[in-house]
């Protein structure tokens, strides 16, 4: 059975986390990569200079092992209770 055939609920944490990075790996890339074909309605649009910027820093950044803000500390940030999500 191949992962995308689970159900999330079926996922353990380690699973979840390595399918969300993957994921907005993926996202990433097709942002950075003008020549990828999606179903995106902002497909054609250009990102600003300093947005593509910033994405491939952080992409790097990550790809280098630099971890980033901790979703808790964003939450908290914002005034969301984490484990109300």
């Amino acid at each position: 059975m191949q992962i995308a055939d689970l159900k999330v609920a079926d996922l353990t944490v380690k699973e979840l986390k390595i399918l969300i990075k993957e994921t907005v790996a993926e996202a990433m890339d097709s942002l950075l990569n003008t020549e990828t074909t999606t179903d995106d309605p902002d497909e054609g649009l250009e990102l600003r200079p300093e947005v593509v910027t910033q994405l491939r820093d952080a992409l790097r950044r990550r790809q280098a092992g630099e971890r980033g803000t901790p979703a808790t500390a964003v939450a908290k940030e914002l005034g969301i209770e984490w484990d109300e999500l």
